[in-house]
């Protein structure tokens, strides 16, 4: 059972992210009238922005692999927070916006954002099961050498993601 958790962590963490951003979307969020026009979408960053955006994000993702201390509890929570607080920004903005300009300003970006996200929670269920099997003598290394590729592969997918942020995000809007 635990390795089918670790099969599937990657799906389990989007489909709990896009479950809470549609509750967030559809429940949370407080109906304004939407305006009958719509406002301009106005972005422009820099090299500074990157470094904020870049360091941001990877402490985000420093915190979700580190989550294998509690046990992904704290994973859990940022899942959950996060899909909802999504919902509730992508509701808010789409009526200010629209919403096709809402998902063209986060789609680009957020899909490597979170799928690297998603990459490091799951790492951090492989580094628990690596840790349990060490521990109880079933297995010879405290962690796994895919789960240290698939590491950095996580922090790639979330330093691009920023770079899309920073310099392609804008020219769609």
């Amino acid at each position: 059972m635990i390795e089918k958790l670790s099969k599937y962590s990657i799906l389990y963490f989007i489909i709990l992210f896009f479950l809470f951003a549609l509750i967030g979307y559809f429940f949370l969020s407080e109906n304004y009238p939407r305006s009958d026009s719509l406002k301009p979408f106005h972005i422009q960053l820099n090299v500074d922005d990157l470094l904020k955006i870049m360091t941001n994000n990877l402490l985000i993702g420093v915190l979700i692999l580190f989550g294998f201390l509690t046990l992904n509890l704290t994973n859990l929570s940022f899942i959950v927070f996060n899909g909802l607080l999504y919902g509730i920004a992508i509701h808010k903005y789409s009526l200010e916006f629209g919403l096709s300009k809402t998902l063209t300003a986060i789609l680009p970006h957020g899909i490597f954002e979170y799928l690297g996200l998603a990459v490091l929670f799951s790492c951090s269920i492989d580094i628990n099961i690596s840790l349990y099997q060490y521990f109880n003598k079933q297995s010879t290394s405290p962690i796994q050498q895919n789960v240290m590729n698939n590491i950095l592969i996580g922090f790639s997918l979330i330093i691009f993601s920023s770079l899309i942020e920073v310099y392609f995000t804008p020219l769609i809007l």
